[in-house]
């Protein structure tokens, strides 16, 4: 044998490994409870036909220890009453198991079937054993015949189970592999929604952007405007206006002598109580003074007319405070908006954060899944192993 012949044939003996993708998986997986079905039918219909016999033994033997004649029998008379009351429980109870066993589900699997069958003989055993064993006081080969039976059909019912014992791991592993595969594809389902509101988010981040973005480019082209810097001299106006009107105020004020016009109209509570506020607050009361009742009280009081003086006083603060509206009024409105825009920006950028954790998490879990996934195949499945999908 030359040395390359050599190498050929351990090649040859190299077991062929079939490689399936996760997609595939839940086809295997139907495939093989497919054929796991034919011999779990199978193994169920082993166990029905050594049932039924003993089903059919359980009925004649619970007729015959009814039939049983303890008259001859020398023992006490109380004794030969309590065994043959029990002897009618145990064989009542014998008619019960075989009846339970008769009504067994039909359509269940190998598994549930010997479960529930089971479930009957056990119930049976703690219901039976006190009339069982008050009934073998007198009775021995007929109860003894029984548990033979018993015995025969357990030996006989073992050895299918320990011969089918493989289909029912299987069949066991297979469901678990099928639960394991769901909680991988939820996962991956999940994943995608997430990533969905992802997207949205970003969407939504970039409108936000172009948003502030145009808000903030109308913020600079306004106050680089020619407005903006005529607003601020007539703001700088403004300033020296005001100062001559509150000039102008105080020296109407001192014009018009408010201590003076206190004690002329001190019997007047109404009228004192204006004139106080006049001297507190003497601008400010022009403008709230819709009656003019200063100049009402100064006529009377002084004979003086302070009338135009008045007037033009209020003509000059309504044009100053019409001055102050328009561009400050929009600047203020858009570093409002730039302000909210930004607070909007910065939650929703946590809100993407806390998404793209939430994919980061299920990745990981999704990435422990398939390692689980691939060693659970290649237990269950034998020689198969999970191939990556083809993008």
């Amino acid at each position: 044998m030359g040395f390359l012949d050599f190498f050929r044939k351990k090649e040859q003996k190299a077991e062929k490994i079939e490689k399936i993708t996760l997609s595939e998986l839940e086809n295997r997986i139907s495939s093989e409870k497919e054929n796991l079905a034919f011999k779990d039918k199978e193994a169920k219909e082993k166990v029905k036909r050594i049932l039924a016999p003993l089903i059919s033994e359980l009925k004649f033997q619970a007729d015959l220890l009814r039939k049983i004649d303890l008259e001859k029998r020398k023992e006490h008379e109380r004794i030969k009453i309590i065994v043959k009351e029990n002897l009618g429980y145990y064989a009542s109870h014998l008619e019960k198991l075989a009846g339970k066993l008769e009504k067994i589900n039909e359509n269940f699997g190998a598994e549930e079937y010997i479960i529930e069958m089971q479930s009957c003989f056990n119930n049976f055993k703690v219901n039976s054993r006190k009339s069982f064993e008050k009934a073998t006081i007198l009775v021995g080969k007929e109860l003894e015949q029984i548990q033979d039976n018993f015995r025969d059909f357990f030996s006989n019912f073992n050895r299918i189970v320990e011969g089918e014992k493989e289909i029912f791991e299987k069949r066991k592993n297979l469901e678990a592999l099928h639960n394991l595969k769901k909680e991988f594809n939820e996962l991956e389902k999940s994943v995608l929604e997430i990533g969905g509101n992802v997207e949205n988010i970003e969407k939504t981040k970039k409108e936000l952007e172009t948003e502030r973005n145009s808000a903030s480019l109308e913020f600079k082209a306004l106050i680089e405007s020619e407005e903006f810097k005529k607003n601020l001299e007539s703001k700088e106006r403004a300033k020296r206006e005001i100062s001559d009107l509150n000039k102008n105020a105080f020296k109407l004020k001192e014009s018009i002598d408010i201590k003076f016009l206190l004690k002329f109209f001190h019997e007047n509570p109404k009228k004192t109580e204006v004139l106080k506020k006049y001297r507190e607050r003497f601008l400010s009361m022009l403008e709230a003074d819709e009656n003019f009742e200063i100049v009402e009280m100064v006529n009377v009081a002084l004979g003086v007319d302070i009338h135009p003086e008045v007037n033009a006083l209020l003509e000059k603060s309504r044009q100053l405070k019409e001055n102050n509206n328009g561009i400050e009024a929009r600047i203020t409105a858009l570093e409002t908006k730039i302000k909210n825009l930004d607070f909007e920006l910065a939650a929703i950028d946590r809100k993407a954060y806390g998404e793209n954790k939430k994919i980061e998490k299920a990745k990981e879990k999704n990435e422990q899944l398939k390692k689980e996934l691939a060693s659970k195949v290649k237990k269950i499945l034998g020689k198969v192993e999970i191939a990556e999908e083809e993008v």
